[in-house]
C-alpha cells in the first residue's frame, strides 16, 4: 500500500470521491470567471483546475482511472474556458451567458434527444444494438414537416413522421434480427439512407426556396405551475414568446 493510500484512508479519501471532487474543481473553475460571478483574473479559476487536475490524477494512480481521467480532462477544459472568459469583454459575457435562457434552450433542445436515448435504451435491453437513431429521427423530422405540410393538420404530420421512423426502424429490425447482419453495420446503414432519402426529396420537393411559411405546428401548451412561479418569464406561459412593442 503507498503512502498516498495510507494518508487518504486517515482521512476518509477515496479515489471515486476524490474523482468526482476533481470533477467539482473543474466546474468551478469555470463558473467563477462566467457571470454573475465574473472575476476578472484567472488566478482564482487556474488554482481551482489545478486541484481538479491533482484530484483526477490521484483518483487515476489510485485505481478509478475513468472517472479520474474524466475529471482531470473537465478541470483542464474548465481552466481554458476561464482564461478565455477572462480575456473577453463583461458585456460579451452577459450577453451569451444568460443562464436562464441557457436553461430553457438546454430543456427545449434536450428533450428529443432524451427520447432518442430512451429508445435506444429499450432498444439495447431487447438485445439489439440501435445506432441508427439519428436516421430515425431525421425521417420523422423532414416527412413529418412534408405530412404537415400537405394535410394541412399537425397531428397528421405529427403520425407521418412517427410511421416514417418506424419504417427504417423495420428496416433495421429485419437486417439485424431477421437476416442476422452486423448490427453496428445495419445501424450505419440507416442513418446513410436517412440522410440521402432526406436530402433527396427535400431538394426534389422545396428545391432551393426551402419549406414555406405557414406549415400547422403544434400549439403552445402552457405549465400553469411553472408560469405563475417563474419570475424570469414575467408570468407569461411557457413557450409563448412575448408580443413585440
Amino acid at each position: 500500500m503507498s503512502a498516498s493510500t495510507i494518508a487518504a484512508s486517515r482521512v476518509g479519501v477515496s479515489a471515486r470521491t476524490a474523482a468526482w471532487a476533481g470533477i467539482v474543481f473543474g466546474v468551478l473553475a469555470a463558473y467563477v470567471a462566467l457571470p454573475p460571478l465574473m472575476i476578472r483574473t484567472s488566478l482564482v479559476s487556474l488554482l481551482l483546475a489545478i486541484l481538479g487536475v491533482l484530484a483526477g490524477a490521484y483518483a487515476a494512480r489510485e485505481g478509478e482511472r475513468r472517472l479520474g481521467f474524466i475529471a482531470i480532462a473537465i478541470a483542464a477544459l474548465g481552466g481554458i474556458l476561464a482564461v478565455m472568459a477572462v480575456n473577453s469583454g463583461e458585456s460579451n459575457l452577459d450577453r451569451v451567458f444568460v443562464w436562464s435562457a441557457l436553461t430553457a434552450g438546454m430543456l427545449r433542445f434536450a428533450t428529443p434527444l432524451i427520447f432518442a436515448a430512451m429508445g435506444g435504451i429499450l432498444s439495447e435491453r431487447s438485445g439489439v444494438i440501435n445506432i441508427g437513431l439519428e436516421g430515425m429521427m431525421l425521417m420523422g423530422a423532414f416527412w413529418g414537416i412534408w405530412g404537415a405540410d400537405q394535410t394541412g393538420s399537425w397531428l397528421l404530420g405529427l403520425l407521418i413522421g412517427m410511421a416514417s421512423g418506424v419504417v427504417l426502424a423495420l428496416i433495421h429490425a429485419v437486417w439485424s434480427i431477421t437476416l442476422r447482419a452486423d448490427q453496428i453495420v445495419s445501424g450505419f446503414s440507416m442513418n446513410f439512407l436517412a440522410l440521402g432519402l432526406t436530402g433527396y426529396f427535400y431538394v426534389s420537393i422545396y428545391g432551393t426556396q426551402g419549406t414555406p411559411e405557414g406549415i400547422p405546428r403544434a400549439p403552445d401548451e402552457p405549465v400553469p405551475e411553472v408560469a405563475e412561479h417563474d419570475g424570469s418569464l414575467g408570468g407569461r406561459p411557457v413557450g409563448v414568446e412575448r408580443p413585440r412593442q
